[in-house]
Formats: structure tokens, sequence, C-alpha cells
């Protein structure tokens, strides 16, 4: 197939896709509006600079999404921790020394290279996140510049459309978005620009936009003995849609754009976010507030009954202002506030009750179980707090790690290894076979690990009256050997502060010497002081004349 036909084809492509989004843009636009008025201008021609959010009247969903960032990112991506570990597929290989050295080595470069300022991944992972809040949809793009190394970048999903494969996962991403003729030079080189962005250029209109499309998807014919980019396994082409032509064609080894989602429904392509599932409430609180606004201005400043044909002809409301006839002849007032019967009680604790679901959506349980006090709680309090964290958090934020964490690793572990950034691994891994795996080691991965170190404390707790009646032989069933390494592992211990089995074993070779030397002292003052005590009693017998 030519290029013209592969283009003709993709922008066939395009239109579906656009098709198959368009009924979910009306609930996000009105997300937009509701919960995020930062979002504003994805899906709409909103105005630069203008005022937004001016139309809610309840921020629960906007402050919700505010606290769902910091929960979702708190337990997937937390701050200043390792939440990654390079690892083998093979398990014995693991246990190698020298492969346990270069994965820590690798570990700590992967992370120093992903949280470089220059990178910006703290600043568009929490986008990414509060897009997953919005949308429920969040597209990362990971790829490096040469001489800068890494860089990241939250697309806005109004511009991204995706495919799924035949197992549900993302494998087809096409991004439109539009340049200035200026900028499509800067990106594609002026030898690489259709006629229409050469002629905007030539007659000095450099402002002018254009619309271009990005695809990227799984290469249909990829031939793994070449050495360009037709050997890849994704194909990477730039089109210009006015002029229908191709600009560039390229290919990735992975894939370089996450599209994360936080759950879906059936047969649909796209996420569902936490907005989403009580926008309902979400109008219900907005329509509530005005009423009570409305409700609280008549109990502040009640409208005023008059008599119909009394001599007052206008009444001065404002302070000090000085009302004639007022009064009447019997001294009772003429003028009396209206009495609505409103329940601005009620009210309120009707709205309460309509926030909770909302807050329950955007992770407000998690966040506030977070900020929970736990400098007086010991082992198995915090052991427990952790469970129920994780409890909470994990049928969402697991498929984060799925969709979104996963994919951006890989393209990650490919830019560091080929630029030589982290070493090649030790020769072992290629003589078994093995590749580089990630193990995520963050709350939540630790949150489901807490029963296993509850379950082996309260088992350890049980044997200790049975140990008091039956002796210490009771403990011998427990491998103190290895439980303290999966101890280490369900607490987050890192392997760098524990010892290697060689050392493990040296240590006690040590130990047993010392024990050794010890003993022999012990005998041999305890034999000095048997001759001591001979010799003694020898002298005594030698001055009786024994």
């Amino acid at each position: 197939m030519n290029d013209n036909a592969i283009v003709e084809e993709i922008l066939q492509r395009q239109i579906e896709l656009e098709s198959d989004r368009l009924p979910y843009e009306p609930a996000w636009r009105e997300i937009d509006e509701r919960v995020n008025p930062l979002g504003e201008g994805g899906f709409t021609q909103a105005a630069k600079g203008g005022v937004r959010g001016t139309t809610i009247f309840d921020h629960t969903a906007s402050t919700g999404l505010n606290r769902f960032q910091a929960a979702y990112g708190g337990m997937i991506i937390p701050r200043g921790e390792r939440y990654q570990l390079v690892q083998s597929t093979s398990t014995s290989l693991n246990d190698f020394p020298a492969f346990q050295q270069w994965a820590e080595r690798a570990t700590d470069l992967l992370f120093g290279a992903r949280y470089r300022p220059i990178a910006g991944f703290e600043t568009e992972a929490g986008m990414c996140i509060r897009s997953i809040g919005t949308y429920g949809n969040a597209p990362l793009w990971t790829d490096h510049r040469p001489g800068l190394g890494m860089f990241y970048k939250t697309l806005h999903l109004a511009e991204v459309f995706v495919d799924e494969d035949f197992t549900g996962r993302i494998d087809t991403v096409h991004r439109k978005f539009t340049r200035t003729a200026r900028q499509a030079r800067q990106m594609f080189g002026p030898d690489n620009l259709t006629p229409s962005i050469q002629k905007a250029i030539a007659e000095n209109k450099l402002s002018q936009e254009f619309t271009f499309l990005h695809v990227i998807r799984p290469r249909a014919e990829r031939d793994p003995g070449r050495f360009d980019f037709r050997r890849m396994a994704w194909e990477s082409r730039y089109i210009c849609v006015e002029d229908k032509a191709q600009l560039r064609e390229g290919g990735y080894e992975t894939m370089p754009i996450a599209f994360a989602r936080y759950v879906t429904g059936p047969r649909e392509r796209y996420g569902r976010s936490p907005a989403m599932q009580v926008l309902g409430s979400i109008r219900t609180v907005n329509e509530m507030v005005k009423t009570l606004l409305r409700a609280g201005h008549k109990a502040v400043d009640p409208p005023l009954l008059t008599p119909e044909d009394g001599v007052l002809s206008r009444i001065q409301t404002k302070p000090g202002g000085i009302n004639v006839g007022g009064l009447g002849f019997d001294g009772s007032p003429m003028v009396v506030p209206l009495q609505t019967g409103g329940n601005l009680p009620l009210g309120m604790e009707l709205l309460n009750n309509e926030r909770e679901p909302i807050r329950d959506a955007f992770l407000e349980t998690v966040f506030s179980l977070v900020l929970e006090r736990r400098d007086r709680m010991t082992a198995t309090e915090v052991l427990e707090h952790t469970r129920m964290v994780g409890m909470l958090m994990s049928p969402s934020a697991s498929r984060g790690e799925t969709e979104w964490l996963s994919p951006q690793t890989a393209r990650e572990l490919e830019i560091l290894l080929d630029s030589g950034t982290i070493p090649p691994p030790p020769p072992e891994m290629r003589e078994e076979g093995a590749q580089v795996k990630l193990v995520y080691d963050n709350p939540l991965t630790r949150a489901a690990k807490a029963e296993e170190a509850l379950g082996f404390g309260r088992f350890i707790e049980m044997l200790t009256p049975a140990a008091s009646i039956a002796g210490p032989e009771v403990y011998d069933v427990v491998n103190w050997q290895r439980a303290p390494r999966e101890l280490a592992k369900s607490l987050a211990v890192r392997q760098a502060y524990l010892s290697t089995p060689d050392e493990v074993t040296a240590k006690g070779e040590a130990r047993a010497q010392q024990q050794q030397v010890d003993n022999t002292l012990k005998q041999l003052a305890l034999g000095a002081g048997a001759v001591k005590d001979l010799s003694a009693a020898r002298g005594e017998e030698t001055a009786l004349g024994i």
C-alpha cells in the first residue's frame, strides 16, 4: 500500500474514531463546567484568560478533585519513594548478588531520570491524575529529547482518540492537534513541509494554523531483519489534514503514549470518571445550594408586609431610615416581615446527605484515613490501617498500574538502556534467557501484603502461650532465616538494608567462632581456678607438715 492510500485509510479511520467518541463529549463538557473549570477550552472554544467556574455554586466536587489527586497519587506514585523495583523474570536470578546489585542500580537510575526537574514528571503526573478524576481517561506521552533526556506530557483528552486490540488493551492512538506554520517548520524541518505550509511561510503568515494527525499503532508489516524503523513494533505517522499528506514516518519499540482509564462500562472504549459516576448528585447539590442561598437571603433580608391603603407611601430599609406612619394608633407596627416557613437546618442536612456520595467517589474517605495521626499506633494498628486504605483504593488504582505505569516504564527502560544511562544487565541474564520486569512496591501493593505481616504477627502471638507450656521447641516450626526477608518485603525495606545470604552465613560462622573462643577461655579460666585451688591446698598441707 502506497503512502497516499495509507493516508486516505488513516483519515477515514479518524472519522470513525471521532464518531465513536462523540457521545461522551457532552458529559465531559458539563464536568468541565461543574467540576474542573480550569479544563474548559479543550472540548469548547473558551475565551483565553476568561473567568471560569462562575456557574459553580457548590464546590464539593471541585475540591474533591484536588483530594482525589492527592489520594490516588499517594497510593500509586508516592513522592519520595521508590515505588517500582527492577527485577528479572527468573526467580533464581533475582537471588543472585550480582544481579541484585545491577537491579538496585538500575532502579536508582530510573527514578533519577524520571524525577529530574527538566523531565517534569511530577507536574504532568498530577495533571494525568486530574484527567482521570475528571474524564476517566488520561493520555501521558513519554519520550526523550537529544541532549536533554526524557520528558513527560499529559495530553488533553480533546485531542486524543483511541482503539483497542482484541484483549481490550489500548493499542492505537490518534492525536489530532494544531500548530502554526512557524511551529510546523520547527517540528518537521523546512524540507518536510506540505505546499500549503510552505506557502504560508513564504507569504510570512507564520501564525496561520494547520491541523496535524499523529498516528501510533501496531505495525502491520514488521520486518525484524531491517535496521530502520520498519523493524519496530509500533509505526508512527504524522499527517497534515488540510493537504492529506504524510510529513514523517517512524516507529517505536514500545508504545510512547500510555492511556489510563478509571473504570469502563460494557462495550465502551473510553473510561468513566468519579465525576461521571456521581454527576446526578453534582447537579443536585448545585441546585440545592441555589435554593438555600435564596432562602438564606430571604431570612436575612425578608420581604415586608405593609397595609394596602395605609399612610406609608415609601419604606426606607437603610440603616437609620425613618418611616413616618410605621406604627398604628395602638402602637402595633404597620410593617412586618413575611414569614416564609423555610427550614434552613433541614435544607443543610439534606444538602450534606447529598454531598456524601460525591466525597466517596472522589476518595475523600481514603484521604481522611491517610491524614489520621499514626504517631501513637502500634505496629499492628499501622498494618491494619494500611490494609484498610488498600482495600478502598485497590479497585481503582490497580488499573492505573496496568494501563499507565506499565507502558510508561517500558518506554523509560527502552530509552535509558538504549542511551546507556542504565548499564547492560549481567551476562547471566542473557544466559538464562530472562527479561527485565518491574515489580510494584507502592502503598497499594504494600497494603495487599499487610495481611501477610498481620497473619505472621498473630501466629507468633498465638505460639507464645503454647511455648510457655510445651517449651521453646514450638518455635522450631518457623523458618527464622526466610521469615524476616519476607516481612521486609511487606514493610517496604530496601534490599540494600539487608544482609546477603553469604553475609548472613559469614555472620553465623563468626558468631560460632566467637562462641568457641568464649567457651575455650571459660574452660581455661575454670582450669586455672582448679590449679590455683590445688596449689593452695598443697601449700596448706605443707604448712601443716602433712
